[in-house]
């Protein structure tokens, strides 16, 4: 589902409508968190690093089970560029130092609460993390949705960051991890084309409109061998029968739709399943943001981007004006 087929306008109808619920979205990506791990810390670590960040970075130190300690972590939320610069000195020096975890988030900033409310909704549902492993599970914690609970190498959060904006954070907790995914080099994030990053490790899936018709077909059917079973009934009785057995393709469909795809995604066959990168539906950029540096326009809207339509889901919203135009001339 790349591309609007006009010769079937239906089988993109379900994303045409969330991007008519979500409407304009503007995203942003930038490193969140942070951590370096040191066996024995160098000298002026955190004076270093505080004086590239401007204030004061948390140092804990690493405990097993038994109390005993294996070394420090250093962690440092919202690095800008000084920091990366300053930090990848201090690991070249540094015989047992590592990056130990990386976070990227994603910033989805929209018109209004309610479509904030519409694009959370949509992403809880049909993200998936590849490759989670099967003893994870996803769980909601307060308004926080973590996708690999109990999984110690990758984890997805999402969460309202602040009104009218949604945050995705792809963590990845371990040295193995971060390494796996080229984050190892601090002076190197510069380069990090993140809208990469995160299609390689999450995808959009939805129930194909094939299956879902298929099962609205076998709804209905064995509802109307049920109701040819049944003994007649009055009149009255009948009006309420007829007016449930109406709304049962449309609550069927219903149904299908608002299921987590993470979770019931082994429940489908793969041919009853259709995955969407997530740059075919959001414009995620291909560069990060830093705090000391001024925000630039998606590379994906490098033209003149008008303030009230940034970043819109064009390629959907113009099945819905085009539907609309049809509607609207006279047959």
């Amino acid at each position: 589902m790349k591309t609007i087929d006009p010769e079937k306008p239906r089988d993109n109808q379900f994303l045409a409508r969330a991007a008519r619920d979500i409407g304009p979205v503007n995203v942003r990506a930038s490193i969140d968190t942070i951590e370096l791990i040191f066996q024995k810390p160098p000298i002026g670590l955190r004076t270093r690093i505080e004086a590239a960040l401007g204030r004061r970075i948390e140092i804990k130190p690493c405990l097993d089970a038994t109390g005993y300690q294996h070394g420090v972590r250093a962690i440092i939320n919202r690095p800008n560029l000084r920091v990366s610069t300053v930090a990848s000195e201090i690991l070249r020096t540094s015989e047992s130092a590592r990056v130990f975890r990386v976070d990227v988030a994603f910033d989805f900033e929209t018109a209004t609460e309610r479509s904030a409310d519409a694009l959370e909704s949509f992403l809880d549902r049909h993200i998936v993390l590849k490759w989670r492993p099967a003893i994870s599970a996803k769980q909601r914690v307060e308004r926080t949705v973590y996708w690999a609970m109990n999984c110690r190498t990758r984890n997805l959060a999402l969460y309202p960051k602040r009104a009218r904006t949604i945050r995705l954070e792809l963590r990845f907790l371990c040295s193995r991890s971060v390494r796996r995914a080229d984050l190892a080099e601090l002076a190197h994030l510069v380069r990090l084309p993140p809208s990469k990053l995160l299609a390689h490790n999450v995808k959009l899936v939805f129930l194909t409109e094939r299956h879902i018709r298929e099962a609205v077909r076998r709804t209905v059917r064995a509802e109307r061998k049920r109701h040819m079973k049944r003994q007649p009934r009055s009149s009255r009785s009948e009006i309420f029968l007829d007016m449930y057995r109406s709304r049962i393709p449309r609550q069927t469909e219903s149904i299908l739709r608002r299921f987590d795809m993470q979770e019931a995604k082994s429940l489908f066959r793969a041919t009853d399943l259709e995955s969407v990168a997530i740059g075919e539906v959001l414009n995620i950029p291909t560069f990060l943001s830093w705090p000391d540096e001024p925000q630039r326009p998606s590379a994906g809207n490098a033209t003149a981007v008008t303030r009230s339509k940034p970043y819109v889901v064009s390629r959907y919203t113009k099945l819905l004006s085009r539907n609309s135009r049809s509607k609207s001339t006279p047959a």
